[in-house]
């Protein structure tokens, strides 16, 4: 500004500048503004934006406080949907004999330590490796007969 005078804004880090040059015919008007009037202006222009900018910038951390919290609602629900049905797939092969579920490589120990763990878990994953670890010391076994 002219004559080193800072304003608020400036002090900030806003920058406030001013044309050098008329943009056109200006019917009476001054384009370059006077001392007076641009300290008018500023100190206006200034409040305003002091006035404001907290209300804006909690709106703004409002909005995406409201954003995450509901990703995360929705997060939550589905990973406790997915829990249920886990379960449900769980409550499914207990009702099976122990026959049949020889045959898909469990028992009904593998299917208790599975349910056992904390309930957002996924039981299932215990069952894989269960039945994983059971074909392949299977395949071993066959091999070490072999040789």
């Amino acid at each position: 500004m002219p004559g080193g005078h800072k304003g608020r804004a400036e002090a900030a880090g806003y920058e406030i500048g001013w044309l050098e040059e008329p943009l056109g015919p200006t019917k009476g008007l001054s384009a370059i503004p006077t001392p007076a009037m641009e300290m008018k202006m500023s100190v206006h222009g200034e409040t305003r934006k002091i006035a404001f900018a907290p209300a804006g910038e909690m709106l703004a951390a409002l909005c995406l406080a409201a954003v995450s919290l509901a990703g995360n609602v929705a997060k939550t629900a589905g990973a406790i949907g997915r829990a249920i049905e886990r379960r449900s797939v769980m409550a499914e092969l207990a009702g099976l004999d122990d026959r049949m579920l020889r045959d898909i490589g469990v028992t009904r120990a593998d299917l208790r330590d599975a349910t056992s763990g904390p309930l957002l878990d996924d039981p299932t994953r215990v069952l894989i490796l269960r039945a994983t670890e059971r074909r392949t010391a299977a395949r071993l076994a066959a091999r070490a007969q072999q040789h």
